[in-house]
Order: structure tokens, then sequence, then C-alpha cells
């Protein structure tokens, strides 16, 4: 994590900006974005809908809480993703503890999803604990089940704050990326 600096606006956010509008030109693949609006934990923003995964859709974002049964670590390895089971689960971004505060996206994978496709998720967040603001970002990969879903299924994955209180989530952008080849998100 590194604090963002006053004066520099730009600096390493920008770069991340252009790196993941490079990612979905090269790749041909939509993501969606929404703003996690200060103070109320609501969400806004817009889903482009049309998205190129059309069987991998974030449905919703929102401030949250890491759940009483703190949900198993996502992998953070291309080389071996976490299996997605065939039924609705969570799974944790980060280091996490029950109650505390939490960016709670929800992930829905339809019906007619390819087997064994490995999808790259990548996030940042912006939020502060009682200080300057902070910048948490990281990549995680998971791969559909070998025997998909007859019907909709939706995935709860919770980036941790590592604090239960005096949390503000500034902002948040999340990137779904479907790779070439299981172990290939290159």
């Amino acid at each position: 994590m590194s604090v963002r600096r006053p004066g520099t606006p730009f600096g390493r956010r920008a770069g991340w900006a252009v790196a993941l509008f490079t990612v979905v030109l090269v790749a041909g693949v939509a993501s969606a974005v929404y703003a996690v609006q200060s103070g109320t934990g609501g969400a806004g923003g817009v889903q482009d809908g049309s998205a190129f995964l059309s069987h991998w859709q974030q449905t919703a974002v929102a401030s949250s809480t890491t759940p009483r049964a703190v949900p198993a670590l996502a992998s953070g390895s291309e080389a071996a993703p976490t299996v997605l089971v065939p039924r609705a689960e969570a799974l944790r971004l980060d280091a996490a503890a029950s109650g505390d505060a939490a960016v709670e996206w929800t992930f829905t994978e339809t019906d007619g999803i390819a087997a064994t496709l490995e999808l790259s998720i990548v996030y940042s967040i912006e939020y502060s604990v009682g200080g300057p603001v902070l910048t948490a970002s990281g990549t995680v990969y998971l791969e559909t089940s070998a025997d998909p879903p007859a019907a909709n299924v939706a995935y709860e994955l919770y980036w941790d704050a590592g604090a239960a209180t005096g949390v503000t989530f500034e902002s948040e952008d999340e990137l779904s990326v479907a790779c070439s080849a299981v172990g290939t998100c290159a």
C-alpha cells in the first residue's frame, strides 16, 4: 500500500489507469467500474451491460463488512487460480478479520459460461482510516468450474480494510479479463 502525496493527484493512479485502459483495448474485454461514495457506503456509476464477458458480470459493489465466517483467500497465482464451485460462494482478496469494513463485489456467472475459463480480476481501492488517503491494489485469478452451473450463480469477493471503524472508501475500480488459457493471463 502507498500513500498518495499531496500535489501529485495523478502519479501512480494515472499510470495504473493507462495500464487498465491498454488491457481493455488489447484484450478486447469490457469492465465494470463503480465509485463507492464516501460516508454513505453506497455504490454508484455505470456498468457496461454489453460487456464481452457476457457470462461473468459484476452485478453489485458496496461498502460492507467481512463476514463472520471469513471466506477463503482467492489465489494471487496465475498458474494456480482458485477454482469456483458451481454454487454461490464468497472469497476474500486480502488478509481479513470478521467485522472489518470491506468493499464487496458481487459477480454473477450465468449459464453458458465456458468450463475451466480463467479470469483475472484486477482491482484498486482508495480509502482512509482516520488519516490520509491510501491506495490498495492487486490481482486475483479465478477459474470457472469444469461443470458449469445450469443457472445463475452469485460470487462475492471481499477486500478487507483492516479496521472495523473509521474507514472511508473513496473509490474503487475493478477489471475482469478472460485469460487465453488456464495459467496464461499475460
